[in-house]
């Protein structure tokens, strides 16, 4: 079984390495995401949670689904 925290870590490492593929700096995805560059980079550094609605508008700016980006996270798990 897997703690939160698990998953918490799959996801920031997720989230970085996508926005590395898309060569993007934190403060260039947060103001294509349209939210607060420190807010994001707390995000990604896992001091804080996006909402739903923060976690989607990221996505977006990835240009991901909400249910690829999952996928990738776990095949980042698989690939480690």
């Amino acid at each position: 079984m897997r703690f939160m925290n698990d998953y918490e870590l799959l996801f920031r490492k997720a989230l970085k390495n996508l926005r590395n593929e898309r060569v993007l700096t934190q403060e260039e995805l947060a103001h294509s995401a349209n939210i607060n560059a420190k807010h994001y980079g707390r995000i990604e550094r896992g001091e804080s949670s996006p909402t739903m609605n923060f976690f989607f508008l990221i996505c977006n700016a990835l240009d991901i689904k909400p249910d690829a980006f999952f996928k990738f996270m776990f095949e980042q798990e698989e690939n480690e």
